[in-house]
């Protein structure tokens, strides 16, 4: 390119030049980096709970593509237990995070959800907190919507307003658990903080501290955009065969996840599991639990389903089902046998090891 002679400057002068310059995202320690930031911060007794926490973070950036995102609960038994330090780590990574909301009205909550993750604390002391459950309760699933009637000129309120409420959600509290509804509880993760030694104490969070996160942040936000198709089409496929022994609800509120971390790092897939098992504390996950460590007692132990059904469960071949299905979705292969009368036959070779590290890794009490 030619450029004319009077627009050129008579000395070199340097200017800051304007390039669209992307990061090199590392996506393999993305969820490494998230972890470590938190946990200068936040003590969690469980470390996989840290993982679990970033996978969620990364997600609420994509919860357009999902028809569910689960609400993550952050409870307590008692103050100081570093409820208010969690909250203020997440809320500079999270998708466009709310004020951290006190007290908030019905108008805030329907008003702010489509163009924030809220954030709600002390939710313990809402006085009005009965009401505001029909908006927590539709606000998880995408078009999750609540009516307002609005009055018409002639005073009349035969006009109504639709809110659509889906947004990520974190709440906040003393015992939060014990003060919501089932339906409402059963739409969340739930995290139970506990109070900390002097041995496990971190950094109190200060400004001066806090410079990393917002270069995190953008990182955090730059793989959701350059990888949200990716991880849609891996929703829409819905294969995720290690969330099948989950309740239905537990299945829809955690496939998000699942969704992330099968692009993110299928690595991943342990804490995931752990962290579900950990947070939900539901029916599906302690019966897989228990058959595990019926079939641990009798190890090393080989057999069909039904072979396994009647030596660990004491001839209760209904449960053969159950067993073939969690050992199948743990990568379980029965091998081709020949049996006795000459006819084919297929059996399942269980060892002590293989199955103790299921259950610790997948399983958590």
């Amino acid at each position: 390119m030619n450029v004319p002679a009077t627009l050129v400057s008579p000395k070199p002068i340097l200017r800051p030049i304007l390039v669209n310059v992307r990061l090199v995202i590392k996506t393999a320690d993305l969820v490494d980096r998230i972890v470590a930031e938190i946990e200068r911060f936040v003590f969690l007794k469980e470390q996989k709970l840290y993982r679990f926490l970033a996978i969620w973070i990364l997600a609420s950036h994509l919860h357009q593509q999902f028809e569910y995102f689960g609400y993550f609960m952050i409870s307590s038994r008692t103050k100081g237990c570093g409820k208010s330090s969690l909250l203020a780590i997440m809320r500079l990574l999270i998708w466009k995070p709310s004020a951290i909301l006190i007290n908030p009205t019905r108008a805030v909550l329907f008003r702010t959800a489509q163009c924030h993750s809220q954030i709600m604390d002390e939710v313990d002391q809402w006085p009005q907190k009965t009401d505001l459950n029909d908006i927590l309760n539709a606000g998880f699933q995408r078009m999750g919507e609540v009516l307002r009637m609005r009055k018409s000129q002639d005073g009349n309120y035969d006009h109504h307003d639709t809110f659509y409420v889906y947004s990520p959600k974190i709440l906040s509290g003393i015992r939060v658990e014990d003060r919501f509804h089932d339906m409402t509880l059963d739409r969340t993760f739930r995290l139970v903080i506990e109070k900390q030694t002097r041995g496990e104490r971190r950094e109190r969070i200060r400004r001066n501290k806090l410079a990393g996160f917002e270069s995190l942040r953008v990182e955090i936000e730059q793989w959701a955009n350059d990888n949200s198709q990716r991880v849609r089409e891996v929703y829409e496929a819905g294969n995720f065969p290690y969330l099948e022994e989950f309740d239905d609800r537990t299945i829809d509120v955690s496939e998000p996840l699942a969704a992330v971390v099968e692009i993110l790092n299928p690595d991943l897939r342990g804490d995931l599991l752990h962290g579900i098992a950990l947070t939900r504390q539901e029916e599906g996950a302690k019966k897989a639990r228990a058959i595990l460590e019926r079939l641990l007692e009798n190890c090393p132990v080989t057999g069909s389903s039904s072979e396994l059904a009647a030596e660990c469960f004491q001839g209760d071949l209904s449960r053969q089902g159950e067993i073939s299905r969690l050992l199948r979705q743990h990568g379980f292969k029965s091998k081709s046998i020949r049996n006795e009368d000459g006819t084919p036959g297929y059996r399942y070779e269980l060892t002590q090891p293989v199955l103790e590290e299921i259950l610790t890794r997948y399983y958590p009490i």
